[in-house]
């Protein structure tokens, strides 16, 4: 229902009610923000429908409504905050284009942001989440650009952040998750840099939470996925190569008798098939 509505106002030509609302109020920034999310939201449903430029356009008239608004307040936290995940995804918008400079300045900023907030708060948990995704972020940013030292500085620094919270809150289940992707990612990197002993220990992290998850919600198609793919990090690996391997196998069978899995997943069950099948007998 929510997309049908904005997909029909993406449609509309001229001004919208709400656009002729905020520029007889431009001092209303509870009105600007509204604004603001209004065009990030138009520019989802264009993008969805490969209206690139579009999406675009309305990302950008978004993003300056919320540098305005921060701008007008320094004080308030909310809009502060609304700014940096504002840069964060332009950042992701960049990154996706292969903009890594830029992309990697809006990712400073954001952090930069959070950082000040933090300052005045260390407590609080929801920017200190903000911070550790901002550090996953720029550590796939370092990543894509075949730089594993500075990705996994950035990872650890998510890490040691999302370790505590996760500590703090065991039955939290979406911050379970966001650590599960902070030891996934880190291990990935230390077994570039041949730290092996580093990435498995980090890999069975990771798989110990992706059980748990799987087990809490069986449902969850991505979850199921995270436990095969935690099966197949230490099993391509040499970690009980054959009953990890089987396990990850026995996963992808069932999505895909599910009709879960799309055609990279399922050429990915038939590739740990063709690695089984060519192990010795036991």
């Amino acid at each position: 229902m929510v997309k049908c509505y904005f997909s029909a106002y993406a449609a509309l030509p001229g001004d919208t009610y709400l656009e002729r609302l905020a520029a007889a109020d431009t001092r209303n920034m509870l009105l600007q923000r509204d604004l603001s999310l209004w065009y990030d939201r138009i520019g989802q449903v264009q993008e969805a429908q490969g209206l690139r430029a579009e999406a675009y356009a309305n990302y950008v008239k978004s993003f300056r409504i919320t540098q305005r608004i921060a701008a007008s307040d320094v004080s308030n936290t909310v809009w502060q905050r609304d700014l940096a995940l504002a840069d964060l995804q332009v950042g992701e918008r960049l990154a996706a284009r292969e903009q890594w400079a830029e992309a990697q300045n809006s990712y400073q900023i954001a952090l930069t942001i959070w950082s000040l907030l933090l300052r005045a708060d260390p407590s609080n948990r929801l920017w200190q989440r903000d911070m550790a995704k901002i550090y996953a972020h720029m550590g796939e940013l370092s990543h894509k650009q075949k730089e594993p030292g500075e990705a996994l500085k950035h990872y650890q620094l998510g890490l040691e952040i999302i370790e505590r919270l996760a500590a703090g809150d065991p039955d939290n289940l979406l911050v379970q998750r966001e650590l599960w992707s902070a030891y996934d990612s880190s291990g990935g990197v230390q077994f570039e840099l041949g730290s092996i002993a580093d990435a498995l220990t980090n890999y069975r992290s990771a798989l110990t939470i992706a059980e748990r998850l799987a087990a809490a919600a069986p449902d969850n198609v991505s979850w199921q996925l995270s436990l095969a793919l935690g099966y197949l990090n230490l099993g391509m690996r040499g970690d009980e190569t054959p009953a990890r391997l089987r396990k990850a196998v026995d996963i992808l069978w069932k999505l895909k008798s599910a009709g879960k899995l799309n055609p990279q997943q399922e050429g990915l069950l038939t590739a740990v098939e063709a690695m089984l099948a060519k192990l010795p007998p036991p």
